[in-house]
């Protein structure tokens, strides 16, 4: 109590975790390694991870490695040499980025992405279970984590829609019907990848029960969101349905069509706590920071909608 008042009890939340992240490294200093937790997330969503990473461990002092976990091409799997070894703080953190990506999990995680035939996420960290935060963009697997066990905690942080991104010069498109009916292609991403594959199916599966006159032998199917934009980028599909957070950030001067507010949901990205972890006390206090105003800043600045 200060002055008559009593601290919020989630101020006080924050400053008991703020302790024990600060403990652990005062009792640990020269006994042990500091901790580095691995972070989870779709391609679609590593931009945003990776500030959130970099922030906490400016501030923090704690290393966030994030991995994406639909894309085995992504740019972070690579190892680049070191630009600036001479500064130390950069070369400890290539170092334990390295010992992350060669670790087993992420190896496993890499074998599973270049060969399952059904990527279901949440079943690879059943199998496996191994990592400390997934960033999640998918009900049906937040439900299925928590149903496994798999889970400590979850925490929404921004929402997501899809929406319809159109070639301008493809003429006039308002919605995916007047798509399937035309002559042009419309690029998709797999029905089980993630929440952006699970919302696309189940929309398209209430227009075949509206109309079952619709075409859907135009659909190219990709098996993620890069994928997905480069062949939309690249003209090979005329038009495609992506988040609304990645047509903001990647194409801010092209107005996507958004799909029905009936037909589709705003879907929460969640960040998991995973009892697979390997310290609790810091997973949640990176959690607790990416839900404040500075992570829900973070969030606006890469097209993401907050509360």
């Amino acid at each position: 109590m200060e002055g008559g008042k009593f601290f919020p009890m989630n101020k006080l939340r924050q400053i008991g975790l703020l302790v024990c992240l600060v403990l652990s490294f005062v009792v640990g200093c020269g006994k042990k390694p500091p901790v580095v937790l691995s972070l989870y997330c779709s391609a679609s969503h590593f931009p945003v991870a990776e500030e959130l990473a970099k922030t906490f461990r400016q501030v923090y002092g704690v290393t966030v490695v994030c991995i994406p976990m639909d894309d085995a091409a992504h740019p972070a799997f690579s190892t680049p040499e070191d630009r600036d070894s001479r500064k130390r703080t950069k070369k400890r953190r290539k170092t334990q980025r390295d010992v992350i990506f060669g670790s087993q999990q992420v190896q496993q995680l890499k074998i599973w992405m270049e060969n399952a035939v059904y990527k279901d996420f949440s079943q690879f960290l059943l199998d496996h279970q191994s990592g400390d935060l997934y960033l999640c963009d998918s009900l049906v697997e937040v439900q299925q984590l928590d149903e496994f066990e798999l889970v400590l905690k979850t925490q929404p942080l921004a929402y997501l829609t899809p929406v319809l991104m159109v070639h301008q010069d493809k003429g006039p498109f308002y919605s995916v019907e007047e798509v399937l009916n035309s002559h042009e292609t419309l690029g998709i991403v797999r029905r089980e990848v993630g929440g952006l594959g699970r919302e696309t199916d189940r929309f398209l599966q209430n227009l075949r029960h509206k109309d079952p006159n619709l075409s859907f032998n135009r659909l190219v199917v990709f098996d993620n969101e890069t994928l997905l934009l480069e062949a939309w980028e690249d003209n090979q599909v005329a038009m495609v349905i992506c988040w609304d957070s990645t047509a903001a950030r990647l194409f801010p001067e092209i107005g996507p069509v958004a799909l029905p507010r009936t037909e589709v949901l705003a879907v929460p990205l969640t960040m998991c706590d995973l009892r697979s972890g390997g310290d609790y006390k810091i997973m949640e206090f990176f959690s607790i920071f990416a839900s404040s105003e500075k992570g829900q800043n973070f969030f606006k600045q890469f097209g993401y909608k907050v509360k």
